[in-house]
């Protein structure tokens, strides 16, 4: 493997053990909310981990190769990979206690506008984009990029459904009213 091929090896885990530790460290939080997840954490790690598999095995074969060099792939992709796992930690930091990997509400719930959210209602979701678009870049071929990006952003477009009903049921006409000044993922855009 090259040094590359381990750099990338050694992001990947890190991202993935980062996540499984969120993931473990919020399942007290979840116990004293209300849980809205309606099994769509459990689809998200599926639809993720399978996008995965096909994107290597793509970018392994490489049918239509993105029109750069490997060496301007990486320049673009590592820097985009880190950002969005910047953004995410960003978006993360910013919820503290209220951030679960499962949609849940809790009783003393209280509506974040600051931060990320600021400017877009799902931050963490758009910093994994991120990371997961560098991920294509960097395997060097579009149908890997899109194997990557099309089924995870469709299943964060279902999640993210399920997380506004459930903050739309919690703080009603206000988170209304915020979903009409913010764009969902990336600003002034969508």
């Amino acid at each position: 493997m090259t040094s590359l091929g381990l750099l990338w090896l050694g992001l990947g885990l890190g991202w993935m053990i980062a996540e499984i530790a969120l993931a473990r460290g919020t399942r007290s939080h979840v116990q004293s909310a209300v849980n809205r997840d309606q099994g769509s954490e459990r689809m998200v790690w599926t639809v993720v981990g399978s996008s995965l598999v096909v994107a290597l095995w793509l970018g392994t074969i490489r049918w239509l190769p993105l029109p750069m060099s490997n060496t301007s792939a990486q320049t673009i992709a590592i820097p985009l990979f880190a950002s969005g796992l910047a953004l995410r930690s960003y978006a993360v930091a910013t919820l503290g206690r209220l951030f679960t990997t499962r949609v849940a509400v809790h009783r003393d719930h209280t509506f974040v506008q600051s931060g990320p959210y600021r400017w877009v209602r799902h931050p963490g979701y758009g910093g994994l984009l991120m990371a997961f678009l560098g991920t294509g870049i960097a395997m060097g071929d579009w149908l890997a990029l899109l194997a990557l990006i099309c089924p995870i952003a469709y299943a964060f477009q279902l999640r993210i459904d399920i997380e506004e009903h459930a903050l739309t049921e919690r703080f009603g006409r206000a988170y209304l009213n915020y979903c009409r000044q913010t764009k969902r993922l990336i600003p002034w855009i969508y």
